[in-house]
């Protein structure tokens, strides 16, 4: 629930402007109507979705990483703009295809994924991805016990075929809906290649 709301809050501040300085600042060129300039006062140490603790690394990475669900933008500007009261968090589709098919005992979570979405080097992103990232996440050498706490629950991932994830689970588990939405991924044929994944900085 926590990554979901630290999400939430990047994506808040996302509405807002980005620097809060009064003083007039030198604009960067303009390239195009497509491109997002973001200047902060402290640069975040990491950009592992795995690894990162700061909401500096947050902010960019809902530009620069996708993920299984994310919330509706739409719902947050009525949030920040007080028309919301209600924290419900409604959740669309993104590298999901569908939302998630659960079986009757609430165990087992199926989620099929869009065909054709790529890394940014390419590559396309499949469920090893997701396998993988989980797998990493879970190691005790890894430092990544900030989001491994929301993922103790899950018993084990498999990766079905290219596009279909499983996630079983230990036990019922309500805030499921919040924290696979927000699983971390990183690119398995680039992880792959380190000594320790952990030192990948997301760039």
């Amino acid at each position: 629930m926590r990554s979901l709301a630290i999400f939430a809050l990047a994506t808040i501040l996302s509405l807002l402007p980005v620097s809060a300085n009064p003083q007039p600042q030198e604009s960067p060129s303009r390239q195009s109507d497509d491109t997002l300039v973001l200047r902060f006062r402290i640069g975040p140490p990491t950009l592992n979705p795995i690894t990162y603790r700061d909401v500096y690394a947050a902010y960019i990475l809902q530009y620069t990483n996708a993920e299984l669900y994310v919330v509706d933008k739409e719902y947050l500007r009525d949030l920040a703009a007080g028309k919301v009261k209600q924290r419900e968090w409604p959740l669309k589709p993104e590298l999901a295809a569908d939302y998630p098919t659960i079986s009757e005992d609430k165990l087992t979570w199926t989620i099929k994924l869009r065909e054709g979405c790529k890394w940014h080097d390419g590559e396309e992103v499949t469920a090893h991805d997701i396998k993988a990232s989980f797998e990493i996440m879970m190691n005790d050498k890894v430092d990544a016990t900030r989001m491994r706490s929301y993922y103790e629950k899950i018993d084990e991932v498999i990766a079905e075929d290219d596009y279909t994830i499983k996630f079983k689970f230990k036990e019922k588990y309500y805030f499921a809906k919040y924290s696979l939405p927000s699983i971390p991924i990183a690119p398995l044929h680039i992880i792959e290649e380190l000594d320790e994944p952990q030192d990948w900085n997301g760039i």
